[in-house]
């Protein structure tokens, strides 16, 4: 499903992965949570789905088997272009082929690789800055005279 271009990277706590379909030509960008974590604290999920990605977040749970659950965004919405080839529409059925073709004039902008990456980094700092965020907060949280 994902050809050989899977860059991955960590920072702010999170993974960090950048998958190219190569039947849509385009990129998407997906950030991990240790399972482990998420068992200690799962406000770390809640956090991570306020972060803003490129669309929305999709929930991918623990697709790659890795001990991590992933979030991940997809560089196919409407504003987006979407380079399919006619070789990759050839087999499927007309009807679907002809809403991928009005798909396909419908972006203004390719998402490249370092898109989603920098997007990726941007939603790492936000996820720092509410778990700096929530930390203040039970810091600074007054002690019951029970």
């Amino acid at each position: 499903m994902f050809d050989e271009n899977d860059i991955k990277f960590e920072g702010y706590g999170l993974k960090f992965r950048v998958l190219r379909l190569p039947n849509f030509g385009t990129f998407n960008g997906y950030a991990g949570l240790p399972v482990e974590a998420l068992t200690e604290d799962p406000s770390l999920l809640a956090d991570l789905f306020e972060t803003q990605c490129h669309g929305r977040w999709l929930d991918f749970g623990e697709h790659w088997a890795d001990g991590n659950y992933w979030l991940g965004f997809s560089c196919m919405t409407p504003k987006d272009v979407i380079p399919l080839s006619a070789a990759t529409c050839s087999n499927w059925p007309h009807e679907f082929s002809q809403k991928v073709e009005l798909l396909r004039g419908t972006g203004r902008e390719y998402r490249t690789q370092d898109f989603v990456r920098s997007t990726l980094d941007r939603v790492g700092r936000q996820f720092k800055e509410l778990r700096d965020e929530r930390a203040k907060l039970i810091d600074t949280r007054p002690i019951s005279a029970g």
